[in-house]
């Protein structure tokens, strides 16, 4: 079976955003994917973190442009002990 079309897809298709506490934010695929990951560590409290999409962690010079392409972004805390 296809995928539907949609009349508006940045407004009905969203990419979900995992904090490590476990809570999580939605975003739309327009949105810019470094800005709104900063503003959601900071928000959170993460001053380091390294970021997890669809499931391969990615380096910040790797970076979408925004989360079209995005399903599941998970931002994990970094350990400045290891």
């Amino acid at each position: 079976m296809t995928e539907p079309w949609r009349a508006d897809e940045s407004a009905s298709e969203k990419a979900v955003v995992q904090l490590p506490d476990g809570t999580t934010h939605e975003v739309k695929n327009s949105d810019s994917f470094a800005q709104t990951l900063r503003d959601i560590a900071r928000e959170a409290g993460l001053s380091k973190f390294s970021v997890v999409v669809d499931g391969t962690e990615i380096d910040s010079s790797e970076a979408p442009t925004d989360f079209s392409d995005v399903d599941e972004v998970e931002l994990v805390k970094y350990d400045e002990g290891a």
